[in-house]
């Protein structure tokens, strides 16, 4: 569901995409534990939570990573189904991919 790409020294896009089969509604993410030197630039977006994503959609929002923290952060998404059932999920972004 995530995905890192470098774009430049310190500079990155996270991809949230939907690689599931229904559309989810409400997206939405935050690092498991706070990371000082990670910031996600959700300002970036036309909509934060994303109102909609469809399956095989994706979105990108700009990460700003500085030296004197972690290398790594567990993020969770948040997201509704169609029927409005919840789901979450937990994975581990890294500056080395």
């Amino acid at each position: 569901m995530f995905t890192l790409y470098e774009r430049g020294r310190n500079d990155r896009l996270l991809e949230i995409a939907n690689r599931g089969q229904v559309v989810v509604n409400e997206v939405e993410w935050e690092p498991v534990e706070p990371a000082r030197n990670w910031a996600f630039v959700n300002s970036a977006l036309p909509a934060y939570p994303i109102p909609t994503l469809g399956p095989r959609q994706h979105v990108r929002v700009p990460v700003a990573i500085s030296i004197g923290g972690p290398a790594y952060v567990d993020l969770r998404v948040r997201a509704k189904t169609e029927s409005g059932e919840p789901f979450e999920t937990v994975e581990q972004l890294s500056i080395y991919g």
